[in-house]
């Protein structure tokens, strides 16, 4: 039965209005962490069903922004059990409304009767540290607290208030950006349901919701090229969460550096009230907390750990995670360097990398820090981010012990799959690198085995292995043939059928065929083919095996690999053969082997046959 796309979309936004109710029951998330991982879980799988099985007309996702305000009001009641920065937020309050500057006084260092009587100051876990929240989430938390008449319950579901309205404008900002620069609306349920965001910027009330919203006001202002107000916004966003910055030179590379200077002189602007004399060094010496001295969720920095703990060496947080925000750093340059930014679309996708290098490379990854990626998936949808998403909820197992205590085999697990994931959508970053130096070495042990100046590349795939040879032979002539078209290069390769190659009876000097025969559907026949067109050598690279345990690695591993470098395009079979079967093959098919050699051994063995024609053989 065909359902129509609105009573699915009811029908999950329902669905999904229950479980958020459920969660909100819950209450305490973290004592109830399997019921809330096992909801928290489902919310996704409904997402992920919503994604592909509703046709998201305009009309539609109005139905999802409405639902998506529905879910954020619903966990409205939560009250901040997945984590204590709501106590942090109030406090700096508090300091701000007495007068005092929270960048400059710890919580232990306040000396104000009402501020140390105040039983908020007995829950701050790190009182002897400064805070590291921006002004403008500072504006957020005093103007809560002004409101709570310095209740801390009502001053938290104040706060909460503040950034249901915040979402709620991102939420619609983002459906309008999509529409203008008419990408898939069915992208802004990446953000809208995203349980994530839902739970942890509404339900727990991160301060990451004021940069979401600063920042896709900035996307907004963007599309619609007011550059000076995106300026100002992105300065809003960076005022709200510096993570933010990590976007910064790609989006000044779009609209121009002068810019820049726009969003710098306001946020000095609104740091200038809070100046003091030590307020960069203090700020700087919180922020390193979270890259020296805490650790959690690491997937990357645990595994280094352990490597080197393995090896008979220590190496602690301030080391390795300095050493790892260096590297990041350097990759998020790289990033930069080698990129170019002509749309918002790329700017996001540039930037959302970005976030990924950073994250993947700190040292501390709460599920909340996850949002500065989580807002470029309406414009650059990307899975391995949504499995990021789901997993960080899990990382709460951690505290279901006494004294908190994480699963390493857990992170290990989801970190792997994260990173596979992350590797098959980034294959363009570097697999074309990778391919264009493999073709290098095949180049090298082809060349010195051609005859003649006119050559066939059969299977040509992406034709490196051509450009390779005419860039070190510019008097040959290359020509390429394939059954699918893959190139990547200037010359593209003549489509064909499989069957009957389009040249002439002995009209090319020298043929090669580099791990392609295994994959033909009729191997046999290709050989024969290229015994009729060619006057001289065929030169073959084929992959042989010793076993037929060793033929099934084969087949799994050369499966897998091509599937992912063609994108499918690749056919499956794959006759593999020993060495005595296919110098069996070549002398059924009219060639003689002239010379074999191996090239590699190991689980790809590989063998390099010179073939010649068998009446050139005999002369």
């Amino acid at each position: 039965m065909n359902v129509p796309s609105e009573k699915k979309a009811l029908f999950l936004a329902g669905i999904s209005a229950i479980v958020y109710i459920g969660i909100t029951v819950t209450h305490d998330l973290r004592g109830g962490f399997w019921l809330f991982a096992a909801l928290y879980t489902a919310l996704f799988l409904i997402l992920g069903w919503a994604y592909v099985l509703v046709d998201w007309t305009d009309r539609l996702i109005r139905i999802a922004f409405i639902a998506a305000v529905v879910f954020r009001v619903i966990v409205m009641p939560l009250p901040p059990t997945l984590s204590d920065d709501a106590n942090r937020y109030l406090w700096d309050g508090k300091t701000l409304l007495h007068g005092l500057n929270p960048y400059a006084h710890t919580p232990a260092s306040i000396a104000d009767p009402d501020l140390v009587r105040d039983p908020l100051r007995q829950q701050q876990k790190y009182s002897r540290s400064y805070t590291n929240y921006p002004p403008l989430a500072q504006v957020f938390f005093a103007a809560s607290v002004m409101l709570g008449q310095g209740d801390t319950t009502s001053s938290f579901y104040f706060l909460k208030f503040f950034f249901l309205v915040l979402e709620i404008f991102t939420c619609w900002m983002i459906v309008s950006t999509l529409h203008r620069l008419k990408l898939p609306q069915r992208n802004a349920l990446l953000y809208l349901w995203n349980p994530l965001i839902v739970i942890e910027l509404v339900g727990q009330a991160h301060t990451e919701v004021i940069m979401v919203w600063a920042f896709a006001l900035t996307v907004m202002f963007v599309s619609r090229h007011k550059y000076a107000a995106g300026a100002v916004s992105f300065a809003l966003a960076v005022l709200g969460k510096i993570t933010i910055l990590l976007y910064a030179p790609f989006l000044f590379r779009k609209i121009g550096w002068k810019w820049a200077l726009v969003s710098l002189v306001v946020v000095v602007g609104a740091i200038t009230p809070f100046y003091y004399p030590h307020l960069i060094q203090n700020y700087i010496g919180t922020l390193r907390l979270y890259f020296d001295y805490f650790a959690f969720n690491a997937g990357i920095y645990y595994t280094l750990a352990d490597i080197f703990r393995s090896m008979g060496l220590n190496a602690p947080v301030p080391v390795l995670g300095s050493a790892l925000g260096g590297i990041a750093g350097i990759l998020v340059v790289l990033l930069f360097v080698m990129t170019r930014d002509q749309s918002v679309r790329d700017l996001m996708k540039h930037g959302l990398y970005a976030g990924i290098i950073f994250l993947l490379l700190t040292t501390t990854v709460h599920p909340w820090y996850i949002a500065l990626v989580i807002i470029a998936l309406p414009f650059v949808p990307r899975i391995s981010v949504m499995w990021w998403a789901l997993f960080a909820g899990w990382s709460y197992l951690a505290y279901t012990s006494t004294p908190p205590l994480e699963h390493r085999w857990m992170i290990y697990l989801w970190y792997g799959i994260l990173m596979i994931s992350l590797a098959m959508e980034t294959r363009n970053y570097w697999l074309k690198p990778l391919v264009k130096h493999r073709a290098k070495w095949k180049s090298a042990r082809v060349l010195p085995h051609i005859r003649g100046k006119t050559i066939l590349d059969v299977g040509a795939a992406e034709g490196w292995v051509g450009t390779e040879l005419r860039n070190r032979r510019p008097d040959w002539n290359v020509l390429s043939v394939d059954v699918i078209h893959m190139q990547h290069t200037k010359t593209p390769a003549v489509l064909y059928d499989g069957w009957n190659l389009p040249f002439r009876d002995k009209s090319i000097d020298t043929a090669y065929a580099i791990f392609v025969l295994h994959h033909c559907r009729f191997p046999d026949r290709v050989i024969r083919e290229v015994h009729r067109v060619v006057r001289d050598r065929f030169i073959v690279m084929e992959s042989v095996y010793r076993t037929q345990v060793h033929r099934r690695a084969l087949e799994f591993l050369d499966g897998r690999v091509n599937a992912f470098r063609s994108n499918g395009k690749m056919s499956r079979p794959l006759h593999f053969d020993t060495i005595e079967g296919w110098k069996a093959r070549f002398a059924l098919d009219g060639f003689t082997v002239a010379s074999y050699s191996m090239m590699k051994s190991g689980i790809h063995h590989q063998a390099l046959f010179v073939l010649e024609r068998r009446e050139t053989w005999n002369h």
